[in-house]
């Protein structure tokens, strides 16, 4: 799985991105179904504190997955989680902030979002 992570980052970084992985490649990840969203909306469930947010997003197909900083929130690379994971594990064990109701947010607006959780957090840290 390193490999991948750093050559997703390579390809990102230096050659265009995304769309410069072959279309065999790019199907034998699971990308196509999450690739082309980014003018849909998620909700976001939880997300983790602090300088790096961790979001975990309710996809419109009803999945649950996180999104991380280091991967830039691109659904592409996210995870995906259990209802029970994120009652027991995120918001039980790792002090994930659980949001009644959610907040929905495009996909492409992740990024921002996770900004403006992470400015409000350092600000209630002063």
């Amino acid at each position: 799985m390193c490999d991948f992570f750093l050559l997703y980052s390579c390809l990102k970084f230096y050659h265009g991105g995304f769309e410069a992985l072959p279309t065999a490649f790019q199907s034998a990840v699971g990308f196509p179904k999450l690739k082309n969203m980014s003018s849909e909306s998620v909700e976001i469930m939880a997300y983790s504190p602090g300088r790096f947010p961790i979001l975990v997003a309710r996809f419109p197909s009803g999945e649950l997955r996180t999104l991380y900083f280091e991967t830039g929130y691109d659904p592409g690379l996210s995870k995906r989680v259990s209802e029970e994971w994120l009652i027991e594990n995120a918001i039980g064990r790792h002090s994930f902030v659980g949001l009644n109701p959610p907040d929905e947010v495009s996909i492409s607006g992740l990024g921002g979002y996770a900004e403006r959780l992470r400015a409000s957090s350092e600000d209630t840290e002063r």
